[in-house]
């Protein structure tokens, strides 16, 4: 038989009535004890996909959960059932042609987004898994992001350097916020206000930008003409008073949307558009 590890909680609990053990060593031996014999207390493998996952994407609420990969599947997950294992993910009915790469849903969580390899943005009907609509691009989709001021609209940030904005109630009409040579690899709108959003760019690194001006960012975080600051992700907070940038090669940095120094790494510099 394996040998204990380590005093079992009993013996704690007879060393604190005597007095052998403080109240905080307790409490310290007592959780150390639960987490040598928990195998899932921190962490749960959900297994269903058949290849790579490239992506998730939680609802706003945390009640489900969006996931797709190299299998060219989206598949939805109730959290509190799949943790349990007492339900298994539904799959949503269209495939992609190639790798997904980015997922969404809409504010009630009625409608899933997902775009990927194959140029396209597909947009699922979440209680029956019907396709609702397909949007085409001209490269692969890296990122993607649904305005939750107005859940018609939505923004994507494509290979080919641009940031795009889709309208679902005008399909053929789309807005052309950016285009850099260097590929786009996200982009999120602020979550209160939808005439911002901030993008990641494999180049020029991470920007806001203010729709009412499109084509110039209103700030460039860390750019700089001879270096390249590469971001792969951003993302804004809940309440959008915080940037979260991730960046090759280089450190993450957070800030504040309008602040021109990153408080959490000083060392880089910031660039401002001027109001016209």
């Amino acid at each position: 038989m394996q040998k204990p590890s380590g005093p079992n909680t009993l013996i704690h609990l007879l060393h604190r009535e005597s007095g052998k053990n403080t109240r905080l060593s307790f409490r310290q031996h007592l959780f150390g004890e639960r987490l040598k014999v928990a195998n899932n207390l921190y962490r749960k493998d959900l297994v269903s996909h058949t290849g790579c996952v490239n992506a998730i994407e939680f609802s706003r609420d945390g009640e489900y959960m969006a996931s797709g990969g190299d299998d060219r599947n989206i598949l939805l997950w109730h959290l509190e059932t799949a943790l349990a294992e007492k339900q298994k993910p539904c799959r949503m009915k269209s495939q992609h042609l190639s790798n997904i790469f980015c997922l969404g849903f809409n504010s009630n969580n009625t409608r899933i987004f997902s775009g990927g390899n194959d140029d396209t943005v597909i947009v699922h009907d979440v209680s029956s898994g019907e396709t609702i609509d397909v949007f085409t691009h001209t490269k692969p989709v890296y990122g993607l992001s649904i305005d939750s001021t107005n859940e018609q609209i939505f923004a994507t940030a494509c290979e080919d350097g641009k940031l795009l904005i889709f309208d679902l109630r005008l399909s053929t009409e789309v807005l052309n916020v950016a285009k850099c040579r260097a590929p786009f690899h996200a982009v999120m709108f602020h979550p209160l206000d939808g005439s911002f959003l901030v993008s990641g760019n494999a180049k020029e690194g991470a920007s806001l930008w203010d729709l009412r001006r499109p084509k110039t960012p209103t700030i460039r975080y860390g750019f700089r003409e001879d270096t390249s600051q590469s971001c792969m992700s951003v993302r804004f907070n809940t309440l959008g008073n915080h940037i979260l940038a991730l960046r090759r090669r280089l450190p993450q940095f957070c800030t504040t949307p309008f602040l021109r120094i990153p408080f959490a790494n000083s060392t880089i510099p910031t660039t401002t558009t001027p109001a016209p």
